[in-house]
């Protein structure tokens, strides 16, 4: 089956977003983003990623790889980050950060700190300490 970007069952996707957004908002408190992870086998990736195209914007500085990508709506308050991968991919942890982040308040403080510091500042700056604290989480190592 292919979907088109007109396909009526974009907007129930887009929909089906942002009621997960919206209770993982509520469960993690007020925050100035948010992100999402959307996880399909790699046979299903190609499909996926061109209904995906069809509803945000590709975001150009971000997740970019052969299985994953990431796209982008500045329109939705908070403004929304989807990264799309193929389970088991080389880009799909997000999941595990998510939960890690969802089991402590001192993580999400941590993250949410993070963001503030670097809020209309350098982009690229802002990643590579993300990056940085990502995979310190992922590690399970202590601040530095």
């Amino acid at each position: 089956m292919q979907f088109h970007p007109s396909d009526p069952r974009d907007a129930a996707f887009k929909a089906e977003l942002d009621e997960l957004s919206r209770n993982i908002s509520a469960d993690l408190g007020r925050i100035t983003t948010r992100s999402e992870q959307v996880r399909v086998s790699s046979s299903d990736y190609p499909e996926a990623k061109e209904r995906l195209r069809g509803i945000f914007a590709v975001n150009a500085g971000g997740l970019s790889e052969e299985d994953a990508i990431s796209f982008e709506d500045y329109s939705s308050e908070p403004p929304t980050g989807i990264h799309l991968t193929a389970i088991g991919g080389s880009s799909d942890i997000q999941w595990r950060f998510r939960d890690l982040l969802a089991s402590s308040q001192t993580l999400q403080q941590e993250y949410n700190d993070l963001k503030r510091r670097f809020e209309g500042k350098s982009m690229a700056k802002y990643r590579e300490a993300k990056d940085a604290f990502v995979t310190r989480v992922l590690e399970g190592r202590a601040p530095a």
